[in-house]
């Protein structure tokens, strides 16, 4: 019986064997078309997309398909007659290219299918397709808040007593959206870029961080890959600088003050770095003769202060001469004079102590310290004087001397461990992996 209702509706206007059959009609405008059908057997509908005015919503896109889902459809997929099916404004903006380009006559969407044109069809897996709704979504926003932010301004200007300026409202997803439209994975981030990005960093509340916890361990050692990485490049620079030139020694301790971690490498302890270019006390009457030391580091949980002195990898170690013998090499003079101003820098530090100690408020501590010089390379030794030299530093008690080459070793077997460490977490996961296979 004809329905005597006038406003717009969708009614069943067929009931076949294999399927019910839907029309959209809208008795005001004249306006009676196919809307829907529903098949009987099995999970399968058609949508006919359409505008209320009775036009289709896409240019040769008459029908979609929806096989093996049920009727409340994922989100982006309109469900209801009222709004004329299709799709919703953040699909619509994946759609439109997609069934225009391509000249799709038909949309197919279907569970477990792989994405793909074929014949006028277009095969769309509605799970792939909401991993990417977020960013659609968060677009969509983003534009609406531009676009309210920029009237609110306009308004804001033309009548300032009625309107007021507002903030802008963070969007969820908005910064991936950016990164992922704006960052390549070739680019070179500007240092303001990167800037941003570690203040921005700053500002992420304690639980996103404990949350995201692998992803932040993820990246954390990546970093740190990275960090080693670059220590390594710039060590083995100044390393191969061949001449002694007058600004090499401040090179150095310029480099080991900017990675002072480096030390804490060479100690059996954990130490931090208390000053640089120190004080130590050796002031005459007349105000001269002040001594400083290149490094002062203190043990981390007793204040011991350790003193350290660099010189650079051109320094020479022994003389060139072997000493009575041919097997035996004395220390140079560098190394000699290296050895006797760190013992007059913790001479000095010892008997003005408690001056020092007064004016630093008892951050330190003087028990006997240890001293390190940094110096010259092993490189271009023969097997005697690499001889000579391990007789000589292991028979310096209070001072302990390491070569430059030596100590970018060390850090290399830092990074060692680290790629080590990653490797076996990767091993061990995929083993986990293959472990929980089924068997045949």
């Amino acid at each position: 019986m004809p329905s005597t209702k006038t406003s717009p509706r969708e009614e069943r206007f067929k009931d076949l064997k294999t399927k019910e059959v839907y029309y959209y009609i809208d008795d005001a405008r004249g306006l009676k078309f196919k809307s829907k059908e529903v098949f009987k057997n099995g999970k399968k509908f058609i949508h006919y997309p359409f505008w209320n005015d009775g036009t289709p919503k896409y240019k040769t896109c008459t029908q979609i398909t929806y096989i093996g889902l049920s009727e409340n459809l994922p989100r982006g997929f309109r469900k209801t007659w009222s709004k004329g099916y299709g799709f919703t404004s953040q699909l619509n903006n994946l759609i439109y290219p997609l069934v225009e380009g391509n000249g799709i006559k038909e949309i197919i969407i279907q569970n477990n299918i792989v994405n793909r044109i074929e014949n006028e069809k277009l095969f769309l897996n509605p799970i792939a397709l909401d991993k990417h709704y977020p960013s659609l979504e968060s677009l969509r926003k983003q534009q609406k808040e531009e676009t309210d932010l920029l009237v609110n301004k306009i308004l804001a200007d033309l009548l300032p007593d009625k309107y007021k300026k507002r903030d802008k409202k963070y969007i969820p997803n908005s910064l991936f959206n950016y990164i992922n439209r704006a960052v390549g994975k070739d680019a070179i981030l500007s240092d303001e870029d990167v800037k941003a990005i570690v203040e921005l960093v700053s500002f992420v509340p304690q639980e996103n961080i404990i949350a995201n916890g692998a992803n932040v361990l993820k990246t954390k050692n990546k970093l740190e890959e990275y960090f080693i990485e670059e220590v390594i490049i710039q060590f083995d620079k100044l390393l191969k600088q061949k001449n002694a030139t007058t600004t090499l020694e401040k090179r150095w301790q310029e480099f080991f003050k900017k990675y002072n971690w480096i030390f804490s490498q060479l100690f059996s302890f954990p130490v931090l770095i208390f000053e640089d270019e120190a004080y130590v006390g050796g002031k005459s009457i007349q105000n001269k003769g002040g001594k400083f030391a290149d490094f002062i580091y203190k043990n981390k949980l007793t204040n011991n202060i350790v003193f350290i002195e660099i010189k650079t990898h051109k320094t020479k170690i022994l003389d060139s001469k072997s000493y009575r013998g041919e097997d035996v090499f004395p220390m140079s003079k560098d190394l000699s004079g290296a050895l006797n101003q760190v013992l007059d820098q913790r001479e000095n530090m010892q008997h003005e102590f408690y001056a020092l100690k007064q004016k630093t408020k008892g951050t330190f501590e003087s028990y006997n310290p240890k001293c390190l010089i940094v110096i010259g390379s092993m490189v271009s030794m023969t097997d005697d004087q690499k001889k000579s030299f391990e007789l000589i530093r292991s028979n310096s008690k209070d001072v302990d001397i390491i070569t430059f080459d030596e100590v970018l070793e060390k850090i290399k077997g830092l990074q060692t461990i680290m790629q080590g460490s990653k490797k076996s977490k990767q091993a061990n996961t995929e083993k986990s992996s293959k472990n929980s296979e089924p068997t045949t």
